[in-house]
Formats: C-alpha cells, structure tokens, sequence
C-alpha cells in the first residue's frame, strides 16, 4: 500500500475535535454505558446528551432509546451503536454506525443529505423510513424495513428495498436477494447464531474479508490525506492574500474574493476532514468491536486445543491485520506528533 509521508503539518487529531450535539438519550434501562468521542465511559440517564463520534454500548440486558430531532433511535442489548459525520456533496451528512447487535431507526425528517446507516458490511441511504439494522457477530448484516425506502450497498451492488422487505449482507460479498418480510418478524438471536456457527466454519476468510474492508478505508484515508494537506496549504496562503487585498482594496473586494474563492475551499476542506475522521473510525471500529470479538471466540472455543490448525491460522492471520493496522496505520497517526488534523478550518 502506498503511504503518504506524514511530514509538514503540525495537527491534533480526528478523535478529540469539537463536535455539534447529535441526540438526547429518552430512555434507558439494565446495561447502558456510553464511551464518548474523548476516550471517556459513563452511565447516561434520561436528558443525557451524545454528540458525534460517541459510542453507546449495550449489555445483556441494556435497553435506550435516542432523539437526534429527526430520528428516533432505539438500541437493544448486545448491541454496539456509534455517530458519526461525514461529507458528501458539499455538505455534512450524519452517519449512523451499527457494528453489533439490533437497532431499530424511525426517521421522521430529512435534511440535507439526509442520514446513512453502516455497519461492518454495507453502507445504506435513508428516504423517510422506519427500519431495524442487525449486526452479526462475523460482520454480516441484515436490513429489514417496516416503512418507507432504503438502499443498501455493498462491494459496489445496491439494492433498493421497500416496506416489509429484508437483504443480509455479508462481510465482503455484494447485498443477497430481497426476501418478503410481511408477518415474519427476525429473531435476532436465532439469526446471530446462524452467523456464529458460519465464522466457525471458516473463520480464516472471514478474517480474509475483515481485512479486505479494512484496507479499503484505510486506502480511502491515504488518497485523501494529500489532498487534505494541500488544502490546508493553500487556504492559509489564500487568507495572508485576503488580508493584503483588504489594506490595498478594502472591504467589498476582500469580501468577493473571500465569497468566490476562500469560503468554497472551506467547505471542501472541511468534508475532507470529515472523511479522514470517517475512515479512520470506521477501521478503527472493525478492529475493536468485529476483529477483537472473534479473536476472543476462538480464544474461548480453542482454549484446550491450541495447537489445532484452524486456530493456528486464524492467529496468524490475526496478527498480520493488527500489525498492518496498529504498527502502521496507527501508529503513523496517532504517534507521529507531526501531523495534526483541525476541524477549525
């Protein structure tokens, strides 16, 4: 993989910029805590507030409910849910991210962009719906929608599903086919067996296709990050210019220029941002809540027989990814004290 020489911006990076508030916990019961977008865990309890890049974690018997405004969001136990942002088309688009466990998402209104929900496998556009999204314990997912539209993509196939249809999609495999959903409500747990008992089948591509999906992000991160850099560049000679054209000019001058050239390279210096912030915690989300849970399954189903080659394989392929991901990847972001990423572009 070619990587950028992280050398000529000094940044504080992605994880601890300021986000806008995103969503006010309703409800809450059992096993709930939240670890925020700074690194730190805590109870929430009803009026409590999560803004973007916090994560909602789930026990066994952990329930909450979620109001963003425009959407209602109802979180089961088991279940890992986080918000995000990104942006697309010169604008902020909020990004909701199940990684394990049932969520059940009623969007009442639509801004913008409008909402995109991801999981470890695909990626779907909201257009006025009510719908459940079910993470598996491989990655795998299944959409099932109650109402309105949904178009879910994966490995470049979209499909478009309407009121009482489902798809799963698998870790790294294209959307399977639509399947009638009326009357037959999905037993998550049944289901997430099912998933469990095909990763034992073959656990080594399942770590096969995790690490596909995370190189994907990560080349996406790379190919943007020049851009991002040189943005960065340009506005800063862009604003000593501006300043120049007002002493010489004045104020209407500065004021077209700024309106023409300064403001459109604003915005899209901020969705770069974004999307660098984006791609990092969406690999970053693979490798903590997919990537470790099956590296403790097999932990667990291999403890009395550790020189079995299944398990031996699966190890090894284990520490390439965390290698690839935590002596390269994160360590050149995290570590390298000369690259710092703003938000206050």
């Amino acid at each position: 993989m070619k990587k950028t020489v992280l050398s000529s911006v000094f940044i504080v990076f992605l994880i601890c910029a300021v986000s806008a508030q995103q969503a006010t916990v309703v409800y809450t019961e059992g096993s709930v805590y939240v670890k925020d977008h700074k690194g730190a865990s805590w109870d929430p309890d009803i009026g409590s507030q999560l803004v973007s890049n916090d994560t909602v974690l789930t026990g066994y018997n952990g329930f909450t409910e979620l109001d963003t405004g425009s959407s209602t969001i109802t979180i089961h136990s088991n279940s890992v849910f986080k918000f995000m942002q990104a942006g697309k088309g010169g604008e902020k688009q909020t990004v909701f991210s199940c990684m394990l466990g049932s969520v059940y998402l009623k969007v009442q209104k639509i801004t913008g962009q409008g909402p995109r929900i991801t999981s470890g496998s695909m990626a779907a556009g909201v257009r006025g719906t009510e719908f459940h999204v079910y993470s598996g314990v491989d990655g795998s997912s299944l959409i099932h929608v109650t109402k309105g539209v949904v178009e879910v993509e994966s490995e470049g196939r979209k499909v478009s599903l309407n009121a009482d249809e489902a798809v799963e999609i698998k870790l790294g495999r294209p959307p399977g086919e639509k399947v009638n959903m009326l009357g037959r409500p999905v037993d998550y747990s049944k289901w997430n067996e099912e998933k469990f008992d095909e990763f034992m089948k073959d656990p080594i591509g399942t770590l096969v296709r995790l690490e596909k999906r995370m190189n994907e992000y990560i080349q996406l991160f790379y190919d943007l990050l020049n851009h991002y850099i040189n943005n960065l560049e340009r506005l800063k000679k862009e604003r000593t210019y501006l300043s120049e054209l007002y002493e010489k000019e004045g104020e209407e001058a500065s004021k077209e220029y700024y309106d023409k050239i300064i403001f459109p390279l604003e915005m899209q210096t901020k969705n770069q941002f974004l999307n660098l912030r984006y791609y990092f915690l969406s690999s970053l989300s693979l490798r903590r809540y997919i990537l470790g849970r099956l590296y403790m399954i097999m932990k667990s189903q291999y403890i009395l027989d550790l020189k079995n080659n299944i398990y031996i394989g699966f190890i090894n392929k284990y520490k390439k990814i965390i290698i690839l991901f935590e002596d390269k990847f994160f360590d050149d972001i995290l570590k390298n004290n000369n690259l710092i990423v703003k938000e206050d572009i």
